[in-house]
């Protein structure tokens, strides 16, 4: 008698397996490189902002040292002056007062400019042992890198996780969809006949398939579209063009004290030594616009920093150094 038997092949596929995984893995492909360079551009960023506040320490330690100088060598005139009946004892304890408040601020200035120089440190693994740190350089930027939102790095891995979104979204409706498979099978009958079938078998059941998939990936995909409208439309470019003037108001603030302010005020303190060395003048007088140097020095220091860290936040939104 024959026996009858049937061999059957057949290889499990989804609705997805066409094309939609590789299209995933292409645009996956595409941002992690757009990844790499802004993330290069960040640390790059924050490094010159961590290197420009250290300096900003170091430089605030050194002015605050050299005016507890003065005030110190100010006291000690000031004190002789008391010995000999020429200044009231009060006014020479109010100058010992403020001399030691600049000491103690000066204590306060060198943890902070240590602090500073370790965290540059510990973020750029180069021992800064023995080194004075430079003043980084801040310029004019033009309105050119604002133009063309479009060719932002930022727009352009938000628009591709916007096109990655929209293809996981695709294939997790395609995955919704049952499994099947084609399915071939040789059919062998007790007349001898031997048949071949092709065709396909469906798994089941047929109902609620990757819906916590398709629920999470339509999230993302509104997310994604929202993110990217922002970006590439005019929004992000007014938020760019606000920052931009903020950093240029920032600059040339600073500049301004550096070249009209900051020289008036130190020529003025010397006048004011020399006529109180005269007898022409009083320590009080030296005292004022000495108080008025350091606190102009300050501003000047808060709002080059203020203008650097604007700089660093542009360049990061831009995604290169600028």
């Amino acid at each position: 008698a024959e026996t009858e038997y049937e061999v059957s092949v057949s290889q499990p596929l989804r609705l997805s397996s066409f094309g939609a995984r590789s299209r995933v893995a292409s645009l996956l492909e595409q941002v992690s490189s757009v990844e790499e360079k802004l993330a290069l551009n960040e640390l790059i960023q924050k490094l010159t902002l961590l290197y420009g506040k250290a300096w900003a320490m170091q430089e605030g330690h050194r002015l605050a040292q050299s005016a507890a100088e003065r005030s110190a060598a100010l006291h000690r005139k000031v004190r002789d002056a008391a010995s000999k009946g020429v200044i009231p004892q009060s006014v020479e304890k109010l100058f010992l007062a403020e001399s030691a408040k600049l000491k103690i601020a000066v204590s306060g200035l060198e943890a902070d400019r240590k602090r500073a120089f370790a965290e540059l440190l510990r973020a750029s693994g180069v021992s800064l042992r023995g080194w004075t740190l430079e003043r980084p350089t801040l310029r004019e930027i033009d309105d050119r890198p604002l133009d063309a939102a479009e060719e932002i790095p930022l727009v352009k891995r938000l628009e591709m996780r916007r096109k990655i979104a929209l293809e996981q979204h695709s294939l997790a409706r395609l995955d919704s969809f049952p499994r099947f498979a084609p399915r071939i099978a040789l059919e062998h009958t007790e007349e001898g006949d031997d048949r071949i079938i092709a065709g396909f078998s469906v798994a089941l059941p047929f109902w609620d398939r990757n819906q916590s998939e398709r629920i999470e990936r339509s999230a993302a995909l509104v997310q994604s579209r929202a993110e990217a409208s922002y970006y590439a439309g005019g929004v992000f470019q007014e938020e760019l063009s606000l920052l931009h003037d903020s950093y240029r108001a920032s600059l040339i603030r600073a500049e301004r004290f550096s070249k009209e302010v900051l020289p008036v005020l130190q020529s003025a303190l010397s006048t004011a030594e020399d006529e109180f060395e005269k007898g022409q003048g009083s320590a009080l007088q030296v005292w004022q616009v000495l108080r008025e140097l350091a606190d102009a020095q300050e501003t000047y220091l808060e709002t080059w920093v203020r203008a650097l860290s604007e700089k660093v936040e542009l360049a990061i939104l831009l995604g290169k150094d600028i």
